[in-house]
């Protein structure tokens, strides 16, 4: 047996060595983070290839007829389990692995087993017949007849070869996968393809006699399989992960390349940048279409901005995409944001209301009211009359800083920090005038709240139990026993339950003396922090407030 040269042989060589560094990448790769159906059928198609290309080189070297029969037939080792390996990959690309059910994988694995089987032992000839060396391409290339069954097997691999470039491309699209990926995808699988069905149509070589140049096409298509895997970080998110992830959220999402040229979209950013959803945004330019985008080219993570079209306004947000530590593009977030938009413009204009009103009742009102107090006082006569006339002063008083106290507080409160609710309470107590009543602190417990706030409402509902319950009444506070909040309870007169429902309302208040913003208050500030608040009876006769929905700490 002798040997012999030619250039083809580099391309056998080189497709075997990057099958080989395919599987090794994905047996390393599979150890570090799990196997999944894409890891291990690119692994052992990697392995398979291997061996087809190392295969095919030795074929080609080969001088004797015997060593050439024998590297052909390891050859199908490779060669014919690849086919169903190119399906399977093809079914996770687009995502339709739900197909590959336990039935399907073993009818696409004993297949070509069988036809492995069958080329090793060759019975009568059955699928090689006549095999021969014929000088060809200035070399002594291995050929044979081509019988019946081994037509069945062949067209079954072809086929199978077939229908997952088929299955690739619709997935590029119908926009399952980027269309890049797509064609990628589609030369990867078809180039073994169609150097297969130029030997057999006799096109190359010539008259179908010489060397089957399919493995060096392996070769190429082992490369772009290989940069596609690096580039397209297929085992990180699987291309189908665009179509679920993308396609069918409903912020905009545009992929634009370093030029500025928009690289992909989903239907969603098209139809917010040119409302019209069957029109194409891919190849235009990023900077025409999104206002602002140059803000965002340094790479960083940013919000490009608002702007406005066609009567909608659109938030945008970029994040740069790097590889070796360059920016190779920039994914764009859309969202229509028209209806929060006009929701801010008007809490803007009610909060410039709120301050104006705010402004006329702190100085228009309140000057007067001075003025009004000051001129009681300075009274001789300490008359009945004077002494009404005093305490309705005193209560327009009250009433304005609890509107005041409303109109400026709003809906929203500032950073939490941790609080401790002994603490705060008698931080509280320490600021009202609790004249001879009494607070008790049950137990403690500590959880995140706005302290300004909190102390706030804890101040309101000490004010309120002093003001229905009488100035020697007696305040507890505490945990609830399901660990769920805390409450505030007192032993005065309690509120009836048919006023329960009403006392958190503005200007409600069941004592003449009040001003009926005091609940109000504790109402928006529980509400601001997520909590709920609920009245009962108190164990010792009068009224208990109990807050709940408070993450309380654990100890």
């Amino acid at each position: 047996m002798g040997w012999q040269y030619h250039p083809v042989l580099i391309l056998f060589f080189l497709g075997g060595f990057i099958a080989v560094g395919i599987a090794m990448f994905c047996w390393q790769y599979s150890r570090s983070h799990g196997t999944s159906y894409l890891i291990g059928s690119i692994g052992l198609l990697g392995v398979h290839d291997a061996v087809w290309s190392f295969a095919a080189a030795f074929k080609t070297a080969s001088t004797g007829l015997g060593a050439s029969l024998l590297f052909y037939k390891i050859e199908y080792l490779g060669s014919w389990v690849a086919p169903s390996l190119t399906l399977v990959i093809a079914l996770v690309f687009i995502g339709w692995d739900r197909w590959l059910t336990r039935r399907v994988l073993l009818t696409l694995a004993i297949v070509p087993t069988v036809g492995i089987i069958l080329i090793f032992i060759n019975p009568s000839q059955s699928m090689i017949a006549e095999p021969v060396l014929v000088q060809a391409q200035g070399i002594l290339a291995f050929e044979h007849s081509f019988t019946p069954l081994y037509v069945l097997f062949l067209t079954w691999s072809l086929g199978l070869v077939l229908l997952s470039t088929i299955l690739v491309g619709y997935g590029g699209v119908r926009g399952i996968i980027p269309r890049t990926l797509a064609v990628v995808g589609v030369l990867v699988f078809a180039l073994p393809l169609v150097t297969v069905a130029l030997k057999v149509t006799g096109i190359y070589p010539p008259g179908g006699t010489g060397i089957n140049i399919t493995p060096a096409a392996n070769a190429i298509a082992l490369g772009l399989l290989g940069a596609s895997i690096i580039n397209y970080r297929l085992f990180e998110l699987l291309p189908v992960g665009r179509y679920r992830a993308v396609e069918v959220m409903q912020d905009g999402y545009v992929l634009a390349g370093p030029d500025d040229t928009i690289l992909d979209a989903n239907q969603t950013a098209t139809l917010l940048l040119t409302n019209e959803p069957d029109q194409t945004i891919i190849g235009e330019s990023a900077y025409e279409l999104i206002p602002g985008y140059n803000a965002a080219s340094d790479g960083s993570a940013a919000e490009i901005g608002r702007f406005s079209r066609d009567g909608r306004t659109i938030d945008v947000r970029s994040s740069a995409v790097t590889q070796l530590n360059q920016v190779t593009a920039q994914v764009l977030l859309l969202r229509d944001v028209t209806e929060q938009h006009e929701y801010e413009r008007k809490l803007e204009r009610t909060n410039e209301r709120l301050d104006n009103f705010a402004g006329v009742v702190s100085h228009d009102l309140r000057n007067p009211l001075t003025v009004a107090q000051a001129r009681v006082e300075l009274m001789d006569d300490q008359s009945e009359h004077q002494q009404v006339a005093a305490n309705a002063l005193d209560r327009i008083e009250a009433i304005i800083d609890d509107v005041l106290t409303l109109a400026r507080m709003g809906s929203s409160i500032s950073e939490r920090n941790p609080v401790s609710l002994s603490a705060m309470a008698n931080n509280a107590w320490g600021v009202i005038e609790h004249a001879d009543a009494s607070l008790t602190v049950e137990n403690d417990c500590r959880f995140d709240a706005d302290t300004t706030r909190f102390q706030q409402l804890l101040e309101n509902l000490f004010r309120n139990a002093i003001e229905h319950g009488g100035t020697t009444v007696t305040i507890r506070v505490g945990e609830l026993d399901d660990e769920s909040g805390f409450y505030v309870a007192d032993d005065g007169t309690g509120i009836d339950p048919e006023h329960r429902e009403t006392v958190f309302e503005s200007g409600h208040s069941t004592n003449p003396e009040g001003t009926g913003f005091g609940l109000s208050i504790v109402k928006e500030i529980v509400s601001a922090h997520g909590w709920e608040i609920t009245i009962a009876d108190s164990r010792t006769g009068g009224v208990k407030f109990e807050i709940t929905g408070v993450e309380i700490a654990a100890e």
